[in-house]
């Protein structure tokens, strides 16, 4: 009698134990389709701009050397003109992708302003994870 009550407490076991399990993973997916997946869609339309990826990889190698752009070297590297890497710079920078950085602070020229990769690392994960 005790041999066949265990197998049923067992099995009620199992049962809330799947069910509790496959609850967890329903939580864990809506949380991150509420959360991350709109912002990685953005980021991921923003750099199948050809400019805007350009610009990306560019300031990723950057990110290795732990070096600063400005907007006219990315300007030359790119082979755009100033006032359209400046477009791509501040939609780069809008949505969290890059940051300006002041590289001289005692002077306030704006040639003084350059660029680098928010989050490196995340960033290059990103880069090899979508294809980039």
């Amino acid at each position: 009698m005790s041999d066949n009550r265990n197998q049923t407490d067992l099995k009620k076991f199992i049962i809330k134990l799947v069910a509790v399990t496959f609850a967890i993973i329903v939580v864990i997916n809506v949380t991150y389709n509420l959360i991350f997946a709109d912002k990685l869609e953005n980021i991921n339309k923003l750099l199948r701009n050809n400019r805007n990826n350009d610009i990306f990889k560019l300031l990723i190698k950057n990110f290795d050397s732990n070096t600063i752009s400005t907007q006219n070297e990315i300007s030359k590297k790119v082979k755009k003109s100033a006032s359209t890497i400046s477009v791509s710079l501040k939609d780069l920078q809008r949505n969290n992708i890059i940051e300006r950085v002041i590289m001289n602070k005692s002077s306030k020229i704006s040639s003084d302003i350059g660029f680098k990769i928010l989050n490196g690392k995340q960033s290059m994960n990103y880069l090899v994870k979508y294809n980039l």
